[in-house]
């Protein structure tokens, strides 16, 4: 999702560990699919709770890190290319690249995967042309979907030329900084949390800007961890994380996981308090803002080095599927959709189920990007 790098400087590892990113993103879709909370276009929920806890608990350590830990990654790669490009060209350069898919999702596909739920889930029998003409003015169809965070990117890479034409930076060199202290990292994450906290206070989770789908209550995370990138590029940060400081935070991210059956079960989620964690002037909301800190924080610095320490290189395979990332993530969700759609008669634990569709899912995405998307004319310009 970032600017195309001269293959000889690519960061091989960044590239592999966005890979990772984008199929969590996808088997996270399925996820509320079959049982886990979120908004989506086809639901097929369960009674079963084994099915419902492990959904809701693999789903809410994806929302814990992934989307900072795309912020930060596609935020880092935002300083070289805007010194290269200039203002001008570097607006246009992601007005094509983001702005375009998003124009595109929103305006085709997001109302047809809404239609489909009417037709197939709600039984409103209604031609798609009529539909579409009730509901475009005023635009009831039109939203991003999971492209929510292209909108987001682009968003905050205007705020960030704005920015860089006002302070007029003399020097665009990198300059080499040890990335700061365990304690400088637990004050960012106290902060972080605190902020995240009072927000949710009055917008909890769920809450969003209605028509731009911006969900405030996750966005501290969002924002400074896309602030974190540039810093991470002007202070060489990311290619720089001891191995030592590196386990020690990934072991910090897997503890703070393994809390969260903990936090649950004291904070009454089992027994009907689970909007409690969600927002409010309440002590397991707080405590809930404190472990996604954590857990975002711990697999950030983990994450990046164990990538940069072990797969920093490429094979053909994963070439393919990191040149194909950009583009799972744009048609990811009809595939799965009408995939869930397909499966939706078949009678099988719902868990099983949900790991089936995964396996189906996350391949043909891949399969459907590199043989159909990436094809069409003037898409590897986008991808």
């Amino acid at each position: 999702m970032d600017s195309k790098l001269k293959e000889s400087n690519r960061l091989y590892f960044v590239d592999n560990l966005r890979i990772m990113l984008i199929i969590l993103v996808v088997i996270a879709h399925i996820a509320i699919t079959y049982g886990a909370k979120g908004g989506w276009y086809y639901f097929e929920h369960t009674q079963d709770t084994i099915t419902n806890v492990f959904l809701q608990f693999f789903l809410s350590i994806c929302q814990a890190f992934t989307l900072g830990l795309f912020f930060l990654i596609s935020a880092y790669f935002i300083p070289k290319s805007l010194n290269r490009k200039g203002a001008k060209f570097f607006i246009k350069d992601k007005l094509f690249r983001l702005g375009l898919p998003l124009f595109i999702y929103e305006l085709f596909i997001n109302p047809v995967l809404v239609y489909l739920n009417i037709i197939r889930v709600q039984g409103i029998k209604i031609s798609y042309l009529d539909y579409f003409k009730e509901n475009m003015l005023p635009p009831k169809i039109i939203g991003t979907g999971p492209l929510w965070f292209v909108e987001a990117l682009l968003l905050f890479s205007f705020i960030y030329v704005l920015f860089w034409k006002i302070i007029k930076p003399r020097s665009h060199d990198v300059i080499k900084s040890n990335i700061p202290k365990n304690i400088s990292i637990l004050v960012f994450i106290l902060i972080l949390s605190t902020i995240t906290f009072l927000i949710r206070i009055k917008l909890p989770i769920g809450w969003s800007l209605k028509f731009f789908h911006l969900q405030f209550p996750f966005y501290p995370q969002y924002v400074s961890f896309f602030i974190l990138g540039i810093v991470s590029y002007k202070l060489d940060w990311l290619t720089s994380i001891p191995e030592k400081i590196g386990k020690q935070w990934m072991i910090v991210g897997f503890a703070s996981i393994l809390c969260f059956p903990i936090l649950a079960l004291l904070g009454g989620a089992v027994k009907g308090e689970a909007l409690k964690f969600t927002g409010g002037f309440y002590w397991q909301n707080f405590a809930y803002c404190c472990w996604e800190s954590f857990v975002c924080m711990g697999m950030t610095i983990g994450l990046l080095s164990l990538f940069k320490r072990k797969y920093n290189k490429q094979n053909r395979i994963t070439k393919v599927l990191s040149k194909n990332a950009y583009g799972v993530y744009l048609i990811h969700a009809p595939i799965i959709v009408l995939i869930a759609y397909a499966c939706q008669s078949i009678l099988i634990y719902p868990l099983l189920k949900f790991l089936i569709v995964s396996l189906i899912a996350v391949p043909l995405c891949f399969i459907i990007s590199h043989y159909g998307v990436i094809r069409i004319p003037y898409a590897d310009k986008i991808l």
